[in-house]
């Protein structure tokens, strides 16, 4: 095989193996605070929903974990929503799970990709540190839809690809189609804490 080509192979391999991981921490300090944000899986039933696995995540962290889910909401709707959150509230930590009404909607991947992109290059260009959840383009699949990962590996960032679409595909987690219901989210954020490591410096 040629040199070149098997030097730019091996290069692909790796930004893709150090895009997706489920092992490795997120460091945060004692006093960060977390914006998760979403459609309908974020959001739950209601912004208040204490069974939303933001307002789950925050009580086994003890961190302030700000729910900016918006139901049904489409990603192209969503980047100047979340820009004004990034502004108000300076979270240290976003966690990105969207893109699931598009794919209900029937809106092409690659625009459900580009509005990805933007919002999270409007993250990191905050300083922020963000994680990709990839959800599923049918709600029992099992897999995440594959532009999460092409999505990861184009702007650099974790993305947990299995964490969803295995909660999803259980019947006895699930609230409807789009999202958990208390065990289901209950489970999501373990998962989540278990992947957050708090500095108490």
């Amino acid at each position: 095989m040629n040199p070149i080509k098997n030097a730019f192979i091996s290069i692909c391999l790796l930004l893709s193996a150090c895009a997706h991981f489920q092992s490795s921490s997120i460091n945060l300090p004692r006093n960060a605070s977390i914006l998760a944000f979403g459609d309908n899986l974020t959001y739950g039933t209601t912004l208040t929903d204490p069974n939303a696995y933001p307002n789950i995540l925050s009580e086994l962290t003890l961190l302030p974990v700000t729910n900016g889910g918006k139901t049904k909401e489409l990603t192209r709707d969503a980047i100047a929503r979340l820009i004004e959150l990034l502004d108000q509230q300076h979270p240290d930590f976003v966690i990105l799970a969207h893109g699931g009404s598009d794919m209900q909607n029937n809106i092409e991947p690659e625009e459900t990709m580009a509005n990805l992109e933007k919002m999270i290059i409007e993250i990191k260009n905050r300083n922020i540190k963000v994680l990709l959840l990839g959800l599923p383009s049918q709600p029992q699949s099992g897999f995440s839809a594959s532009f999460y990962q092409e999505v990861a590996t184009r702007q650099n960032v974790p993305v947990e690809l299995d964490l969803v679409p295995d909660l999803m595909k259980d019947p006895a987690l699930t609230a409807d189609t789009l999202r958990l219901n208390e065990t289901g989210n209950e489970k999501l954020a373990e998962s989540l804490q278990n992947l957050i490591f708090i500095s108490e410096e």
